[in-house]
């Protein structure tokens, strides 16, 4: 008998409530009580939630300053368009930060985005003077915008010199709404998160509740005073003029200084759950005794399609489109299970059809980059050379690696490892245009700055029709084949490693400059360096240095040292150094790696 989901809801919810009823009466009270301890508790894991988030934004903020810092002070840039580019580009791609700009030691505003910043004197700041004072970094005092009326605070940072001298600070100004937003702590019942800073005022809040009474009530609130004094608080009840009666729970941020809140109107926690149990007890007393009558005659009949019905829902979102959901008795539960069996075998068909597109697109890409990957003769001269590309085909799409050994007129021989952002279709392309174009240049031009730069001045004209933010980090070295004079540039891209015959390494770090692509103005400088008697180059992507397994990463100074420890012919030091990152992260490198070994051969 097919009967409506109607009828089969209202006896399922008679028979699941009526053996409830006898126990309810008697745990209802103590839930409540249970519930509003279990609430301060919550705010409280939110308010800790709030305060640990607040410590990574701002750990993760001074490391962003950091790297941009490091990129500033010690690239030695002498164009100030490109450092302002650099800021820009930056300050645009940030979700949080307003603006940020480059400080000297003296206090003065060198470089900033907006531009309209440059020559502001910022010495007079406290944070600023805590950086002069020899503190990483520091945190601002609540700022207000005189213009917009925007809540805020500067995260300042210090870039020294290994000796510990002070380079210059970097600062940013930080968006009070979009950082809230990148915390993503949860709340419920309509909570408010709020961070004060050290004189007790509210730095950063969420949430649509009127907080803003005057400062000095927060301050002098026992509460907020023992945050921040380094006390967890909780408190069931608050009340402060301009504010509804709260409750809420505050936690201290001792390394700001500051405080993080979250704090909830006492009657909109307590009201639903207090109307609850007075209904609950109501309740109770009048189907008490159909409880006794009703039990649960129609139960098994109701829930077993239900049951079947969640459990094929269940599987087919995890994945399984070839799940079917049996068709019930039920009129309204068949029509439901039919719709969501012709909805997954939509799915299926059309999961098919994206994996077969994806498949094709990747062997487009496979093929045109195992063209650009060439045949290396294993010696020109007294070079001795070995290459090897391994692609991530498992763990990611296929990426824009490459490299190349040119034979060059004179008996030179141009050396190229390179890295086009992006993945797919699209970086196969952008590589393949890339490679075609250096060699040409290489061919053209002698010096490998002069043919970076004009590779790079192409690149930008192209990919600014393309559109999109594609960038390229690519290191060129021309090398004499039988003197071994080495001259290089490089765009980016990590520092090669130079091992000489009596087992020291160094980097080839010097002159390295913007990624290709991003900025017609981009500067690059020439090096050089002597390959003797028996010494290695090892040239590679940071697929290598990021390989990574449970946060630990290989890092430029294991690879350093691999090489360091290792006298082997090219073609087995680029194969050791697979295997050992392979070893290092599992057995399955995340990202595609190349690698470039040269050997400087015995005088014959």
């Amino acid at each position: 008998m097919h009967l409506s989901f109607r009828t089969k809801l209202i006896a399922s919810l008679i028979i699941l409530l009526l053996p409830l009823v006898a126990d309810h009466a008697y745990f209802r009270y103590r839930q409540y009580a249970d519930n509003r301890r279990a609430a301060m508790a919550a705010q409280m894991e939110n308010a800790t939630a709030l305060a640990q988030a607040t410590v990574v934004f701002v750990d993760r903020t001074v490391s962003n300053l950091q790297a941009v810092g490091q990129a500033l002070v010690r690239s030695h840039w002498q164009n100030h368009g490109a450092q302002d580019s650099y800021l820009q580009s930056v300050s645009a791609s940030s979700h949080y930060m307003r603006s940020i700009a480059l400080v000297s030691p003296t206090g003065v505003i060198i470089e900033g985005s907006p531009s309209s910043v440059a020559g502001i004197n910022i010495s007079d700041r406290s944070y600023f003077r805590k950086i002069v004072g020899g503190a990483d970094w520091s945190v601002s005092d609540v700022l207000t915008t005189r213009t917009e009326g925007q809540q805020g605070f500067i995260v300042a940072t210090g870039i020294r010199s290994e000796k510990g001298r002070l380079l210059g600070v970097v600062v940013s100004s930080i968006d009070d709404h979009k950082m809230m937003s990148a915390l993503h702590v949860p709340t419920r019942h309509g909570a408010a998160l709020v961070l004060f800073d050290r004189n007790g005022r509210i730095a950063m809040k969420s949430g649509r509740l009127n907080l803003h009474c005057e400062t000095r009530l927060w301050n002098e609130c026992p509460l907020v005073h023992s945050a921040l004094q380094g006390s967890k608080e909780t408190v069931p009840r608050l009340a402060l003029p301009g504010t509804p009666t709260l409750t809420g729970a505050i936690a201290p941020i001792p390394s700001l200084g500051w405080a993080a809140g979250v704090f909830v109107p006492l009657e909109q926690l307590i009201a639903p759950a207090r109307a609850r149990l007075f209904d609950d007890l109501l309740l109770t007393v009048v189907v008490f005794v159909l409880t006794l009558l009703i039990g649960s005659i129609v139960a098994r009949q109701f829930t077993g399609p239900v049951k079947d019905l969640s459990d094929a829902a269940e599987r087919l979102g995890q994945g399984e489109l070839s799940v079917r959901a049996p068709l019930s008795n039920t009129v309204e539960l068949a029509t439901l299970a039919g719709t969501m069996n012709k909805m997954a075998e939509s799915i299926q068909q059309r999961d098919e059809a994206l994996r077969q597109a994806y498949a094709r697109e990747r062997r487009i890409a496979s093929t045109m980059q195992s063209c650009m990957l060439p045949n290396i003769p294993p010696k020109v001269g007294r070079l001795e050379m070995a290459t090897a590309y391994f692609p991530a085909w498992e763990e990611a799409e296929l990426g824009g690696d490459f490299y190349d050994v040119m034979i060059l007129p004179g008996g030179l021989v141009g050396l190229v490892i390179a890295d086009v952002s992006g993945k797919g279709l699209n970086a196969a392309v952008h590589t393949a245009m890339t490679k075609y174009m250096l060699e040409a240049f290489a061919s053209h031009y002698s010096s490998p700055a002069e043919a970076l730069s004009k590779l790079n001045r192409s690149m930008v004209v192209f990919l600014g029709e393309q559109g999109g933010e594609t960038f390229v980090t690519l290191f060129l070295a021309i090398v004499d084949s039988v003197s071994g004079h080495l001259s290089y540039a490089n765009a980016g891209h990590p520092a090669p490693i130079l091992r000489h015959s009596d087992g020291t390494t160094e980097l080839l770090e010097n002159s390295i400059g913007l990624p290709l692509g991003i900025s017609s103005e981009a500067d690059y400088k020439e090096s050089t360096a002597q390959l003797r008697e028996c010494d290695n180059l090892v040239l590679y992507t940071d697929g290598v240095a990021e390989a990574h397994r449970d946060g630990i990463w290989f890092g430029i100074e294991n690879l350093e040292g691999l090489i360091q420890d290792t006298d082997l012919s090219p073609s087995e030091l680029v194969h050791t150094i697979y295997a050992k990152v392979s070893e290092a992260v599992g057995g399955s490198v995340p990202d595609d790696v190349a690698l470039v070994a040269v050997r400087m051969g015995v005088q014959e």
